[in-house]
């Protein structure tokens, strides 16, 4: 499993709700092989590793490592919606 967290900004109202996701993840079963990458409103050009975690890689190195037999990929984000901000891609 490969999880995508956004941190700061309107996100941190749900915090708790993003740890309890986060631990959830890292302790169940083979999804304690978890990869975890933490991000600001989008996911545009870098995910950060954190402490224990994955190391800070481009977004195309981490879609390009990840398995053919990968079980899930979770993004957990509000992409700034809360703040009425409008993030667009591409």
């Amino acid at each position: 499993m490969v999880l995508l967290l956004n941190v700061d900004g309107s996100i941190v109202a749900f915090h708790s709700l993003e740890n309890r996701i986060k631990e959830t993840a890292m302790r169940g079963g083979r999804l304690a092989e978890s990869r975890v990458y933490y991000f600001h409103n989008c996911p545009m050009d870098y995910v950060d590793g954190g402490p224990g975690y994955s190391p800070a890689v481009t977004v195309e190195e981490m879609l390009s490592g990840l398995s053919p037999n990968l079980a899930c990929l979770l993004i957990f984000s509000d992409a700034g919606a809360a703040r009425g901000a409008i993030v667009k891609i591409g």
